[in-house]
C-alpha cells in the first residue's frame, strides 16, 4: 500500500507553521529597515549596517521559505 505525505491535519498544521515563519521573517525584515532608517537619521553606522544585516537575512529566510513551498506540494 502506498504511503501518504500525511494527513490533512498535518498539511495544515505545516501551512500554518509556514504562515508565522514567512510573518517571522517580514518581521525581521521590516525591524531592519527600521533600524536602517535610525541609524542613518542619528548617523550611528553600525546601526545603520546592523539594520542592512537584519534585512538581509530576513530576505533570506523569506526565499527558503519559498523553496520549501514549491517542493511541499
Amino acid at each position: 500500500m502506498p504511503r501518504t505525505r500525511g494527513t490533512a491535519r498535518t498539511r495544515n498544521r505545516e501551512k500554518h507553521m509556514s504562515a508565522v515563519d514567512k510573518a517571522k521573517n517580514k518581521a525581521e525584515e521590516l525591524a531592519g529597515k527600521a533600524k536602517e532608517k535610525v541609524g542613518q537619521a542619528t548617523g550611528d553606522r553600525d546601526t545603520e549596517v546592523e539594520g542592512r544585516k537584519d534585512q538581509a537575512k530576513g530576505n533570506i529566510k523569506q526565499a527558503g521559505e519559498k523553496v520549501k513551498d514549491v517542493f511541499k506540494d
